[in-house]
């Protein structure tokens, strides 16, 4: 079956983009059309790279949490997990190539390695769960009906995450308690890499952590959804603000999140399409438009991360 994996999210992914393309939505004539625009095209590259920049500077930082590393390697490592999510679903994540990367390099165990990539993503998602509830409630007076039920939903999210980390270490206890008689290789390395995980998790949400973890979020992030609503706004005629803009689309890349297929493609597109169609059809369209963008720019961006990891194997096999 894990063979298979990678297979079946491809499948997905190419089952995704065919029902879009069929339904009209997935215009691949507007694409190209807004890759031929300058201002879309130079502020695509300029704003992805600085984001590329910004997580590997966040990936410094949580790493450094444990063991010091260099912010060259830090954005090759990004690179290389980048990569991985990309064009190599399903088998060996890239995050878990990012771990691996860095247990190499720092001689670290790798469940601690593995243990530093799920708080970058996990306190990484808490962020995106603060900004659309913070956005949202700053156009409170001006949502209708069908936005209150992201506030609602925001709020939900906002309310058991926080309850969450701030009872971390109790839920740390009750899961060690509950797994104390199960005795298995799989859930012992599970057990030590959930320690390691509140462990870390503890150091990052000191305040001075947290801080620097948090705005290097909101600009990564803010990096995205710019550039987006950028897209929105030259290939719409929408008139949507970008307050509210902002937190519904953190609700899209939270729905393009989950690992279905390579990337999010097809997926991502899916997401963005029907979370903006309560806003309107023509800024639904021009989402798909953006997203797709904002794919095709990230496929460009990672390549070098492939170059770096057949240079690491080829080093590797020379070293032995």
């Amino acid at each position: 079956m894990k063979q298979l994996k990678p297979y079946l999210q491809i499948i997905i992914a190419f089952a995704f983009l065919i029902l879009l393309y069929k339904s009209h939505l997935l215009q691949l004539d507007k694409i190209q059309l807004a890759l031929n625009n300058p201002t879309i095209l130079f502020s695509g590259l300029i704003l992805f790279i600085l984001q590329f920049l910004i997580f590997a500077l966040r990936w410094q930082l949580v790493s450094g949490l444990v063991s010091q590393t260099s912010f060259a390697f830090s954005l090759k490592s990004h690179l290389i997990g980048q990569f991985f999510n990309t064009f190599v679903p399903g088998g060996v994540g890239g995050d878990v190539m990012k771990a691996l990367e860095l247990s190499k390099k720092n001689k670290l165990e790798k469940v601690k390695a593995i243990a530093l990539t799920l708080v970058d993503r996990v306190s990484g998602l808490y962020c995106m769960i603060i900004f659309s509830f913070f956005f949202l409630l700053i156009e409170f007076q001006k949502l209708d009906s069908l936005t209150l039920k992201y506030l609602t939903s925001a709020s939900f999210l906002f309310l058991a995450s926080s309850l969450c980390l701030i009872f971390r270490n109790a839920v740390f206890k009750l899961f060690m308690k509950l797994t104390y008689n199960i005795k298995n290789n799989f859930l012992n390395n599970l057990k030590k890499t959930i320690s390691y995980f509140f462990e870390i998790l503890n150091l990052l949400f000191k305040q001075k952590n947290f801080v620097s973890f948090f705005s290097l979020s909101l600009v990564a992030q803010l990096f995205s959804i710019l550039f987006l609503y950028i897209v929105v706004q030259f290939t719409s005629s929408s008139q949507i603000s970008f307050i509210l803009f902002f937190p519904m689309a953190c609700f899209a890349f939270m729905a393009m999140a989950v690992p279905l297929t390579p990337g999010g493609i097809g997926f991502g597109q899916a997401a963005f399409y029907f979370i903006f169609k309560s806003v309107d059809e023509t800024t639904a369209n021009a989402a798909i438009v953006g997203i797709s963008l904002i794919q095709i720019f990230y496929i460009l961006l990672s390549l070098p991360g492939g170059y770096y990891f057949l240079k690491s194997l080829r080093t590797k096999s020379v070293d032995n």
